[in-house]
């Protein structure tokens, strides 16, 4: 097993919109193949070489184009979303009450220690002591690095426990929610070990919210999702090898 310590930036490639971004394909020569889904409606694609130059698009643009989907070599390797994964976890609400569903039943624990620097990596001020765990963990997408390691983009709810009773827009009562981010981080298949979760946002601190991510000729693909100041991105990385 090779022994990779880290992957170094190479470039960022901004896209168009401030949507969900994904991966559709790398082809046998090097290009990328992207998409944006935007303003819940509409779509962009985008042909990227491995330079970072976005060679084609289209774009529907608020719907004022009618568009013909990039063509993606049928030679392309894809991303890959496991169906089941060991670090999916699911089986609470967004919101709701903790008693009546029993949610200490359902959360996954963080060791207390882990839960300040979470915390202060995902710039919240909720005390450390609301925080009652993990809600849910679901592996987007993910790339072997080599029969055993995975790199992988994780999405990730914490539940928040609420000091008071609070009514939703239908008038529906709850006294907890949830906190979502995504990271990327590397998964040990035969130890079952990752990185500490505020280690993770830490070291990939450009990432906002990564979605795909694809290995490969010794470079890492992460398509990043736009939020409401940043564009979706392409990020690219080398590979970094060293003896522990």
């Amino acid at each position: 097993m090779r022994n990779i310590t880290r992957f170094k930036l190479n470039k960022r490639i901004s896209l168009k919109h401030k949507g969900e971004c994904f991966i559709l394909g790398v082809s046998a020569d090097r290009k990328i193949y992207v998409e944006e889904f935007y303003d819940e409606t509409f779509v962009a694609q985008h042909e990227i070489n491995f330079d970072g130059k976005i060679l084609n698009s289209i774009d529907e643009n608020f719907g004022r184009n009618m568009i013909t989907p990039l063509k993606v070599p049928d030679d392309s390797i894809t991303p890959h979303t496991p169906i089941e994964h060991p670090l999916n976890h699911s089986g609470l609400r967004y919101r709701g009450l903790r008693e009546e569903e029993k949610v200490m039943e359902w959360v996954q624990a963080l060791p207390v220690m882990n839960k300040m620097p979470l915390l202060q990596a995902l710039k919240i001020t909720t005390p450390p002591m609301m925080i009652f765990g993990i809600a849910e963990s679901r592996v987007l997408s993910q790339a072997f690095l080599d029969e055993t390691t995975q790199i992988i983009c994780r999405r990730i709810r914490l539940l928040r426990a609420l000091p008071e009773l609070q009514k939703d827009a239908d008038g529906m009562p709850y006294d907890y929610d949830t906190i979502s981010f995504s990271i990327l981080h590397k998964y040990d298949i035969e130890t079952d070990e990752y990185p500490s979760l505020h280690e993770a946002l830490q070291s990939q601190a450009e990432l906002q919210s990564p979605q795909d991510c694809l290995y490969i000729g010794n470079r890492l693909i992460v398509s990043n999702n736009g939020d409401n100041e940043k564009l979706s991105a392409i990020y690219t990385y080398d590979e970094i090898d060293a003896q522990e």
